[in-house]
């Protein structure tokens, strides 16, 4: 490993842990992500980095400059959920409190510690004069919308106006200084029972919906006991998550039951696969219960940023799985041996924008950064300085 830029890491270390930091003192919930792109948008200027800006849907974009025609992309979300419950967690949500060489508080893991780390390591290949290609980093609103409402924006508009052309992505995700290489996919689906509605004092004029139930929810359990295992994203699973109905009244029965259904798949299944199956058990019913009508679809959520721009879109996330022999592995795995004696592969248990990233824009994508995934939105939230330092380093080489 480079001795000056190890040494140059080391000098900065204050810096980049107070800035980390401050990114997690900073509430940013899904949709309410400006103060914290305000905060990252003064230091890309106080960092001098070439190019910097807040996009119309919110993201915060920063560029340097390199001598080739390639342009790396770092990026990391900037939103965390509702941490909800603060009286269960080790401080305030967003102490940023250092304790045991940890800083903790919501976001930590997911993404606050990477967005620290790629900046820095962004103003230090420029200060060591190392940079070659474009480095580009894009911290993102709303990732936990399941939409890729932020990401699909910033390539379709954001990029394309500014002729950004990435040429590899790294996600900031957690992975424990491992290098990940996927996620399973998820699709938010609704099924809806349609009956017909009448006076619950006569039944036996209507058909109610929620008499129904029994046989679906036996049907999808024995579809998720089926479905397909990977094993580095583990496995594809089915649940219902919810169940509504309408009209909710006391003397009324209902002629719609709503099953909100969550399936995560792995990548040799396609969404058409995975809506084909809910499909066949609604079909299979149909066709033995004339009585029984039923709808498929996946949810949609009209997302609004704080900036002001929406869009209504499905809640749909892409897997995806990046083979550990292409060419970004075989540059990326030697050069961070160098900076970390161990590191394995791995995969997210939840979704990233690397699934639209690799399926839609066909670029390649890997994971690497500090935290563990476990730890996300939780009240256990923390992150190691010492991974810091060392995420700072290995986004460097």
């Amino acid at each position: 490993m480079d001795q000056k830029l190890k040494d140059t890491v080391d000098n900065l270390k204050n810096q980049i842990v107070s800035f980390a930091q401050q990114l997690i003192q900073t509430p940013s919930q899904s949709g309410e992500e400006k103060n914290i792109s305000q905060l990252i948008l003064e230091e890309l200027k106080a960092l001098e980095y070439d190019e910097y800006f807040i996009d119309k849907t919110g993201n915060v974009i920063g560029i340097i400059r390199g001598n080739d025609s390639k342009s790396i992309g770092y990026i990391s979300n900037m939103d965390h959920k509702d941490p909800d419950k603060v009286n269960d967690w080790f401080e305030l949500p967003n102490s940023g409190k250092i304790q045991d060489n940890y800083i903790h508080g919501i976001g930590a893991n997911g993404s606050k510690a990477s967005i620290a780390t790629q900046v820095y390591s962004g103003y230090i290949l420029k200060k060591l004069k190392m940079i070659t290609s474009d480095y580009v980093v894009a911290f993102t609103v709303q990732k936990y919308s399941n939409t890729c409402f932020s990401i699909k924006n910033l390539f379709e508009d954001t990029f394309t106006e500014k002729n950004i052309e990435l040429s590899n992505v790294i996600i900031g995700y957690p992975t424990s200084l491992n290098i990940y290489l996927g996620q399973r996919g998820r699709a938010q689906f609704e099924l809806t029972i349609i009956g017909r509605t009448n006076l619950s004092a006569v039944p036996w004029l209507g058909v109610n919906a929620v008499n129904k139930l029994g046989t679906v929810i036996r049907m999808v359990e024995d579809l998720a006991d089926i479905l397909p295992s990977h094993t580095l994203l583990e496995e594809s699973t089915l649940a219902i998550t919810g169940i509504k109905t309408t009209p909710d009244k006391d003397n009324v029965i209902p002629d719609r039951c709503i099953l909100k259904l969550d399936r995560w798949f792995i990548n040799n299944e396609t969404i058409d696969e995975v809506r084909g199956q809910i499909q066949a058990i609604a079909n299979k019913i149909m066709g033995e219960d004339h009585t029984f009508k039923a709808t498929l679809e996946i949810q949609t959520e009209k997302i609004k940023s704080y900036t002001g721009t929406s869009e209504e879109l499905p809640k749909l996330a892409l897997p995806f799985l990046t083979d550990v022999s292409s060419p970004i592995i075989e540059k990326v795995y030697p050069a961070l041996k160098q900076v970390q004696e161990s590191i394995n592969f791995g995969a997210w248990y939840g979704t990233t924008d690397g699934g639209y990233i690799s399926n839609i824009k066909k670029i390649p994508v890997i994971g690497y950064a500090p935290g563990n995934q476990r730890y996300c939105d939780t009240p256990f939230d923390k992150v190691s300085i010492d991974d810091i330092i060392t995420a700072t380093i290995g986004n460097c080489v």
